[in-house]
């Protein structure tokens, strides 16, 4: 039984992971734990005027070739890892870590015995592709959440203006424009795609 809409909790409600999984929450719900911190991701699409913003054709399709991109690398290389797009959810109940992730890529073993309907674990490579209506705020809140959490490198791909981001603890900060190459470098032995092919 989902829990009723009336008595969901709201956005910055803390919460812990058990009490959020407790509430049972269709896949349909915005709704996910960062940091033991409630965050609603319909939210994020409210638009000035008080409509909805959904994600658009082109959020889609550079998910889709992002997805292409990194299958392609995992064929080439036989690098043990599975590869997942469409709001992905984790869990790393140290964190609350439960967030819909645009493609991730997670190590092969972290799959091993998987029954439950989110992965247990964080993944290798998480990658947020900006929205019209995302907020800076909040996606620097659930990318420093992956980085906390454990995330290996995180990919910030902007549509608009072609660009990407890499973001990886303890390195610094990387932007890459159509002309410059997006390398997986340790975290994903191999990789390497100019950045321009993420928006063909």
């Amino acid at each position: 039984m989902t829990t009723d809409i009336s008595s969901l909790p709201r956005t910055g409600t803390r919460m812990t992971f058990e009490e959020f999984q407790a509430l049972n929450l269709p896949e349909s719900s915005g709704l996910s734990l960062l940091g033991g911190v409630v965050y609603n991701e319909w939210d994020e699409w409210q638009s000035a005027d008080g409509d909805m913003t959904k994600r658009n054709w082109r959020h889609a399709e550079v998910e889709s070739r992002i997805s292409y991109l990194l299958q392609k690398w995992r064929q080439n290389t036989g690098y043990p890892c599975r590869l997942f797009c469409g709001e992905v959810g984790c869990e790393e109940p140290t964190r609350g870590l439960d967030v819909g992730i645009d493609v991730a890529v997670f190590a092969a073993d972290a799959m091993q015995d998987q029954t439950e309907p989110f992965i247990k674990g964080v993944p290798l490579l998480a990658v947020e592709i900006l929205s019209p209506s995302d907020r800076q705020g909040a996606v620097d809140d659930k990318v420093d959440g992956y980085l906390q959490a454990g995330t290996a490198m995180v990919w910030i791909v902007n549509p608009r203006d072609r660009s990407v981001i890499i973001k990886r603890t303890g390195h610094s900060t990387e932007l890459h424009t159509e002309e410059s190459h997006v390398s997986g470098d340790d975290v994903l032995p191999g990789f390497s795609e100019p950045a321009a092919e993420f928006f063909k």
